[in-house]
């Protein structure tokens, strides 16, 4: 994909936050969701990390988490 393309993923296309306010944690809350699924494909939650060629996937680590 191209550099600086966004990554969404369904149901979550809204414009990002220009500034996050460390106050509301907002990483802290996101990042125990984040993981690859049996087919190494990354995702928050069930929904994959798409892009326009597609799901993003890693090389190894199913079922893994991201952080």
């Amino acid at each position: 994909m191209p550099v600086g393309e966004r990554v969404t993923c369904a149901g979550h296309e809204a414009e990002p936050e220009k500034v996050l306010n460390p106050k509301k944690k907002i990483w802290e809350k996101v990042q125990p969701t984040l993981n690859t699924s049996a087919e190494c494909v990354a995702r928050f939650a069930e929904l994959p990390f798409m892009t326009s060629k597609g799901p993003c996937t890693v090389q190894s680590i199913a079922n893994g988490a991201v952080g």
